[in-house]
C-alpha cells in the first residue's frame, strides 16, 4: 500500500478542526490527528474510546472532520452501554451541525465484522491507553 500525502485535505480538515474546536493547547492533538486522517485520505477511521478522557472529545471531532473531508467512515468503538450514552451526548453537546457523529459500536467484535464486510482494512486507528482492546485492535 501506497501512502500519497494530500496537503490540500490535510489543510482543509486541521483549519475546519480549528475553527469548530477553538484554538488552544488541549486541541492541538486533535488537528493534528484530523489533517494526518484527511491528509492520507483515510476511507476507515477508528478510534477507541475511554469515557475517562474528556479531550478525546475534541480528538473525536477532529477525526469526524477528517472523514468529511474524504468522504470516510468514522467509527468509534467503546467498552459498553454505558460509555457509548457518554460518548454520544458529549459529542452532541461539543460538535457543531456541520460535524456528523461517527458510528459508535460496543466492543472490539464489531469493528472486526464492519473491517470483514468491507473487505477494507483500517486506514487510520486512534488508540488512546491500552489493554485487550487495543491489542486486538492492532491486529486487525
Amino acid at each position: 500500500m501506497t501512502l500519497v500525502w494530500a496537503p490540500e485535505t490535510a489543510s482543509k480538515a486541521y483549519l475546519d478542526t480549528i475553527q469548530t474546536c477553538g484554538i488552544s493547547s488541549k486541541t492541538s492533538i486533535a488537528e493534528f490527528l484530523s489533517a494526518m486522517a484527511a491528509g492520507y485520505n483515510s476511507t476507515l477511521i477508528v478510534e477507541a474510546w475511554t469515557k475517562h478522557e474528556d479531550l478525546d472529545i475534541i480528538t473525536s471531532i477532529g477525526l469526524a472532520i477528517a472523514a468529511k473531508h474524504t468522504h470516510g467512515r468514522h467509527v468509534c468503538m467503546v467498552a459498553d452501554e454505558a460509555s457509548r450514552v457518554k460518548y454520544v451526548s458529549a459529542m452532541q453537546k461539543l460538535s457543531s451541525a456541520d460535524v456528523s457523529l461517527p458510528e459508535v459500536v460496543v466492543g472490539v467484535l464489531q469493528v472486526e465484522e464492519i473491517t470483514r464486510k468491507l473487505n477494507n482494512p483500517i486506514d487510520f486507528l486512534v488508540v488512546v491507553g491500552g489493554g485487550r482492546s487495543r491489542d486486538t485492535l492492532l491486529k486487525l
